[in-house]
């Protein structure tokens, strides 16, 4: 293995995933750093003891009320590039994104198509929940990935593309100065050729067909962690727009009033199956293919918190406490 590969996170309140997270992406990558802002479960708690482990992860922590994720994550990646000249890409990844590829070998050979000139492009493959409960072997029991309707991609960043170009919000594409996007490699199943046109319009792509190469992303995974998420960003969200216009967050509260708090797997099956795409219903099933065969093995399970109440009242005392000052 001769590139060094690096991913870049800035996450919150992650605690049932984010162990699986760690453990899977490391596989793949060599290095993970990750900015913390400001959890009140005990995501922090576990990101130490991984790090106690021996595990290569960074933690940084940001308690600024305000959520500014472009700015911040292209300080640190440009700082991280100052500090260390081996660094041959970035993968910049949510919490719940997890990197599939059969081996790091095989994922050297593919980087070796992206051009210095280019960004590297791979795509969601976003996977329907089978359970209304918390699983953490979600990453081997999950088999359903979603059809996707708009095919949504992350950036895998080669160095020089990272020292002289920003990232953009979602880290689904980058800019030069004059705000314009950067040229892109994108590696794409020969089933999703029909999203090519959008590609080469916006990007002027080329592309890699391969089915060696993809993003699993588990957005929804539990009701109690859908829960947690719609309160976490309708409080964060009211805020910080005093009642603005985007009401996403709003209007998946109201539905959760309106629903007594109770979502059915049916129901949390469909959040899954609609998040980011203009399909309704029905449900429908691109390929069924967990991500992972193996399971991983977990050491803090205990410290994931399934009930959304405490992080949420945590969440309100700091957000209190802020506002006061």
């Amino acid at each position: 293995m001769n590139k060094k590969l690096v991913g870049l996170s800035m996450i919150r309140n992650e605690s049932d995933i984010i162990e699986a997270f760690i453990r899977h992406n490391l596989t793949l990558l060599d290095e993970l750093h990750i900015i913390d802002h400001g959890s009140t479960d005990n995501t922090r708690e576990i990101l130490q003891l991984l790090k106690e482990e021996g595990l290569p992860i960074y933690i940084y922590y940001y308690n600024e009320l305000a959520f500014t994720p472009v700015p911040i994550l292209n300080n640190v990646m440009r700082l991280l590039l100052e500090k260390d000249s081996l660094i041959d890409y970035i993968f910049p990844l949510d919490a719940d994104e997890f990197i599939y590829c059969p081996s790091r070998i095989r994922l050297e050979s593919l980087l070796d198509f992206i051009p210095e000139d280019r960004v590297g492009m791979y795509t969601w493959r976003g996977y329907i929940p089978n359970t209304t409960e918390y699983n953490p072997d979600f990453l081997t029991s999950f088999t359903e990935q979603r059809q996707e309707n708009i095919l949504t991609p992350k950036v895998i960043i080669p160095r020089k593309i990272a020292e002289q170009h920003k990232l953009t919000i979602g880290s689904h594409f980058m800019v030069n100065e004059a705000n314009e996007e950067i040229k892109s490699v994108v590696f794409c199943a020969s089933q999703h050729r029909h999203f090519y046109t959008w590609f080469i319009q916006k990007f002027n792509a080329e592309f890699i067909e391969t089915d060696d190469l993809w993003l699993g992303h588990y957005p929804i995974r539990s009701v109690n962690q859908q829960i947690k998420k719609v309160l976490e960003k309708s409080i964060t969200m009211a805020i910080k727009f005093s009642g603005g216009d985007d009401v996403a967050w709003e209007n998946q509260l109201k539905d959760l009033l309106n629903n007594n708090m109770i979502i059915s797997l049916e129901r949390l099956r469909l959040i899954a199956y609609q998040y980011r795409a203009d399909n309704i219903e029905p449900i429908q099933v691109f390929h069924q293919e967990a991500l992972r065969t193996e399971r991983l093995t977990f050491k803090y399970l205990h410290l994931v918190e399934d009930s959304p109440l405490p992080t949420v009242a945590r969440l309100i005392l700091e957000l209190t406490n802020k506002l006061r000052k």
